[in-house]
């Protein structure tokens, strides 16, 4: 009887250990952290792009008309000067073209003087058949009818002259209808001699000619390809004897003088650029570091990759430097002035808020913060933390509010950029 009732208090004392073992545990969880002590500072921090090294000025060559090759005066590396001769086109067709025109305006000025000369001649005669109707016209005017004077008595005379004075009257009025109307004849044959219809023809087919000749010569022009710019001669694709026509470039000069470097940057690096921002141009081509400066930012980004270009200039370009190296560029960024930052990671998302986690007396304790931009691997806070406090850095992610930590280690800021 007594086993029994020392076994059944060894089996009480056992459980009664065991649930207490379990409370301990739960009590004692605590979570290891590592924190950062909140401070204002000014970071810094830079955004990096590539690009390639641009010529200012890249401009193939085409020839105008169609022909032969007859000299090409320059080599692929040459330096050439604003309006040096390239390449010369067979002429002799062209030449031909010219006389042709030439003829042809010299014909066309010959009909001009011609037209003018029979509108004189015409004018003048039409002057002086003008001048002899009115004349006519006046004499017929002029002319009395004879006055035949009869007795009274002589009744039977009368009889036969009145049918005389009657017809030569009618007769005057007639020829002087006839002079009237030869006077208005004369009037219109002088006015159409005046008239400039083929005199006008004849300036119109001048024109015409001089316009031909004009062309002709444009054309002799074109055989001689000269250099739009000063540059170097590059990509040189035609020899002589060879047929060129205007579809393909004989060659292209190439202005090294203004190098740049053409880049794109993400609408995210498009807000800490501008024009005029002092940049750093790598070439590791060349092992040359140097200053530049952005130049020009467009508007709109490209349409396949959604980047905006940009254009960086050097005050003066390093030694050696041809276009297609690739540059990288980077732009220094800081703070204006010292403001409240935490590391990126501090900041937990949870519910529609932003959240830190505040250690206190050993003690983790969320609190919501605003926060503003973000600057590399810090955040700016802008309500929410005081400077001094501590802060979760790592093991954020397992505590909720009120857990109990053990601090591991402190991080400090040349441990986070």
């Amino acid at each position: 009887m007594r086993k029994w009732y020392l076994l059944l208090i060894f089996v009480i004392l056992l459980l009664s250990g065991c649930n207490g073992t379990n409370v301990q545990t739960e009590e004692a969880e605590v979570y290891p952290v590592e924190f950062y002590t909140v401070s204002k500072q000014s970071v810094e921090q830079t955004i990096s792009f590539t690009g390639t090294v641009m010529a200012r000025e890249h401009l193939p060559i085409f020839p105008v008309v169609t022909g032969e090759v007859k000299k090409v005066h320059v080599q692929n590396g040459d330096q050439v000067e604003a309006g040096q001769l390239l390449v010369e086109l067979e002429a002799t067709e062209i030449h031909n073209s010219i006389e042709q025109a030439e003829a042809a305006l010299q014909a066309a000025q010959a009909q001009l003087e011609s037209a003018k000369a029979m509108r004189q001649q015409a004018i003048r005669q039409a002057e002086l058949q003008l001048e002899q109707a009115k004349q006519a016209y006046q004499a017929v005017q002029s002319a009395e009818a004879p006055e035949i004077r009869l007795d009274e008595d002589n009744e039977q005379l009368r009889e036969v002259l009145d049918p005389l004075v009657q017809m030569n009257q009618a007769q005057r009025e007639r020829e002087l209808q006839q002079a009237e109307m030869s006077v208005r004849a004369a009037q219109l044959a002088l006015e159409q001699a005046q008239g400039t219809e083929s005199v006008q023809a004849a300036e119109a087919a001048v024109q015409q000619a001089e316009v031909g000749l004009r062309i002709a010569q444009q054309q002799k022009k074109h055989t001689r390809l000269t250099a739009p710019i000063a540059g170097q001669v590059a990509e040189l694709a035609v020899q002589e004897g060879q047929f060129v026509s205007p579809q393909l470039p004989l060659l292209s000069i190439v202005d090294l003088s203004r190098p740049y470097v053409h880049a794109t940057v993400s609408e995210d690096q498009l807000q800490w650029i501008e024009v005029g921002q002092e940049v750093q141009i790598v070439l590791n081509a060349l092992n040359s570091v140097t200053s530049g400066q952005i130049s020009y930012i467009s508007p709109l980004p490209a349409q396949q990759s959604r980047s905006y270009p940009v254009e960086i200039s050097w005050a003066e370009a390093p030694d050696g430097v041809v276009p297609g190296m690739l540059a990288r560029v980077t732009a220094d960024l800081t703070s204006a002035e010292a403001q409240l930052m935490v590391p990126v990671d501090a900041v937990v998302y949870d519910q529609d808020r932003h959240v830190v986690f505040v250690i206190t007396d050993g003690v983790a304790r969320a609190r919501p913060v605003t926060v503003g931009e973000e600057l590399g691997e810090w955040l700016v806070i802008e309500d929410g933390l005081d400077e001094g406090e501590q802060i979760v850095v790592s093991g954020q992610y397992s505590l909720v509010d009120g857990a109990k930590v053990d601090i591991r280690k402190e991080r400090h800021v040349d441990e986070i950029n």
